[in-house]
């Protein structure tokens, strides 16, 4: 079985929109990637997204790693508990 791996890029003034458009890609998706590197901080509804994105990704069994992640972004990812939720790749 091939491995079907997309990556992409989420926009720091867009991260619940690319979120979004993000979830929509789990269902044909065993490995998802999402870029990270041009978000410097995270905001409550953003938050909520990724949370939802990554409650979704599991229930659909999809592994997602986060690409270019900050130390403010993962420090807030971590008090939120999120980060069991996806591996981490620079």
């Amino acid at each position: 079985m091939e491995t079907n791996t997309l990556c992409l890029k989420i926009d720091a003034n867009n991260v619940i929109a690319d979120l979004k458009q993000a979830e929509e890609s789990l269902d044909a998706r065993q490995e998802l990637a999402l870029d990270f590197s041009g978000v410097t901080r995270i905001d409550s509804p953003g938050l909520q997204a990724v949370q939802r994105f990554g409650h979704r990704a599991e229930d659909k069994k999809t592994k997602v790693a986060l690409r270019g992640v900050s130390v403010n972004v993962y420090k807030t990812l971590k008090l939120a508990r999120l980060t069991s939720r996806f591996s981490f790749e620079n």
